[in-house]
């Protein structure tokens, strides 16, 4: 009788606070809630930041929302092992942030029960994340796992500018060496001997300048491309040829690749810092003015300069080499293949944070999830250049003690992308620059850099070819079963012997059997099979 009482009484405490929660819950408009909820939060950071309370962005979706954000961001270095530790004690807060997983991982934790399904959810709460399905079907394909369920929502990047590779070239150190924009993996590197024995920064010394130099692995796979292996990553270099899919590392393209990257190791043309330095460490040379060439979101932000600093930048890629005898960038899709927001499977405020998602896809959260809110953040301006007059264009602002807009958005607004499932090109000067012509290009670029770059010399160059490159696949609960173990090791293998090839550690020629049987005995042969079928799946779905 007692054990009903009490039975009795929780569940009536239960309905109780079901029906707070619905009272405090709006299904459409906002706040969403009425009685502010706090909702907590995990994410890895490339930055140093890692008190996010102040930032803008989280201050007014308090207000707007009627969520508070307890946001816990760790280390881009230190997020897999507090991702593991919060998996293993169960201790996963209400929503992660984690643009490190793959989808093939998210499928196998979410079928665990980690993570909460998300389709009955979006049908019911969230109206521009469906309409944004109907316009990029693969948005709902890359969110949807193996068992049917969508454990995530996948990005979107409208604008094509946004797809293309950043690589950037000193335009001011070729014109002080006199020299030629590169066209082809051989010019480019007469270039970097040249930034290497020259003073082509100008400032009185000639042994300063580093060529070429980077901190991600983004500038490798844009060296890849220029091999001819159509990838958008680093390792791990899936392609199909005559529809057989292949990985690029067991090819003659990509030895001569090693070769060719080794030659630059040995000859002090790439920086010998390139694959252990971090972030900072880069900027703080990119700063100085000593790096002809590398791979970053801007030449501004690199060098942490105002953003009229890009005009002194070419755009660099689609380099031809005997393997890719035209010149051709290679873009990703519109598509970003990437988890944004996961959810506990416990979470008590499934509904409000799917509504919270879907504020993102919305006509204000599309922009104040990457730029922060208009009269606050960023102000709508009108260009007086001719044709472009009535292109109302964000310009994020930029108050004293900043060093530039991008130094005051990741600092003191929003933490990256973090909250920018979609990349809007409409109201950014994305939209007026995929309209512009050459004119037009040239008044735009010391207003809005890096975009126009990309725009001017690659998007809209006629003797750049468009190319895709290979794309993401999806896998069964089966094939995600067994390839989980396959990819973590062989890729491992690959990103080891990669480094080891190019710094001399494994010599390329003596070494490149060894490095194929062991691939072999690896099970590659039967990863390829999974590879296969997945991709075979997808075409026949396109």
């Amino acid at each position: 009788m007692k054990i009903r009482k009490i039975l009795t009484m929780a569940l009536a405490a239960l309905l109780a606070l079901s029906c707070v929660s619905a009272l405090a819950f709006n299904e459409t408009g906002y706040p969403i809630c009425d009685e502010t909820i706090t909702v907590t939060l995990s994410a890895p950071t490339p930055g140093s930041n890692l008190d996010w309370s102040e930032y803008s962005l989280i201050t007014e979706l308090e207000k707007r929302l009627g969520i508070r954000l307890e946001c816990t961001p760790y280390n881009a270095e230190a997020w897999d092992t507090q991702l593991t530790l919060m998996l293993a004690s169960d201790t996963l807060p209400d929503v992660i942030i984690d643009t490190s997983m793959s989808l093939a991982e998210v499928s196998e934790l979410g079928s665990q029960g980690f993570f909460l399904p998300l389709n009955d959810l979006i049908a019911q709460y969230a109206p521009n994340i469906q309409a944004m399905m109907e316009k990029y079907p693969d948005l709902r394909t890359y969110s949807t796992s193996a068992d049917g369920n969508m454990y995530t929502v996948v990005g979107v990047r409208e604008s094509t500018i946004d797809t293309a590779l950043r690589g950037w070239i000193n335009r001011v150190w070729l014109e002080n060496l006199g020299l030629e924009y590169p066209t082809s993996v051989e010019e480019f590197k007469e270039v970097l001997i040249a930034f290497r024995d020259q003073d082509a920064n100008g400032n009185g010394d000639p042994s300063d300048e580093i060529p070429l130099s980077n901190f991600t692995s983004n500038l490798q796979t844009l060296l890849l491309q220029s091999f001819g292996i159509p990838s958008g990553n680093a390792f791990y270099l899936l392609q199909a040829v005559d529809g057989k899919v292949v990985l690029g590392e067991t090819t003659e393209n990509y030895k001569a690749y090693l070769q060719y990257m080794r030659s630059l190791w040995e000859e002090d043309l790439l920086d010998h810092d390139n694959f252990i330095q971090t972030s900072d460490e880069f900027h703080a040379k990119a700063s100085e003015d000593r790096v002809g060439a590398f791979y970053d979101a801007a030449p501004f932000v690199a060098a942490g300069r105002a953003l009229d600093y890009d005009q002194n930048f070419y755009w660099l890629g689609a380099l031809t080499s005997e393997f890719s005898p035209e010149r051709t960038a290679y873009l990703n899709s519109h598509v970003i293949p990437t988890p944004y927001f996961l959810l506990n499977a416990k979470t008590q405020y499934g509904a409000e944070i799917v509504r919270m998602i879907d504020y993102f896809f919305s006509e204000e959260g599309k922009l104040a999830g990457k730029y922060g809110y208009e009269g606050m953040n960023y102000d709508m301006v009108y260009l007086d250049i001719p044709g472009l007059e009535d292109k109302g264009i964000l310009r994020v602002r930029q108050p004293e003690g900043y060093s530039s807009t991008e130094d005051y958005r990741n600092n003191a607004v929003t933490p990256g992308d973090f909250f920018a499932p979609y990349l809007a090109a409409e109201g950014t000067y994305h939209a007026a620059a995929m309209e512009a012509d050459a004119g037009q290009l040239e008044a735009l670029l010391p207003l809005y850099g890096w975009g126009i770059l990309v725009m001017r010399d690659c998007l809209s160059n006629p003797q750049v070819t468009k190319g895709s490159v290979f794309p993401t696949l999806l896998y069964t609960e089966e094939e995600v079963a067994e390839r989980t173990s396959l990819y973590t090791d062989i890729s491992l293998y690959l990103e080891t012997m990669h480094a080891q090839f190019i710094t001399g550690v494994a010599d390329i020629e003596n070494d490149w059997e060894n490095f194929l049987q062991t691939l072999d005995a690896m099970q590659l042969p039967r990863l390829l099979e999974i590879e296969q079928a997945a991709y075979d799946r997808l075409m026949g779905e396109e």
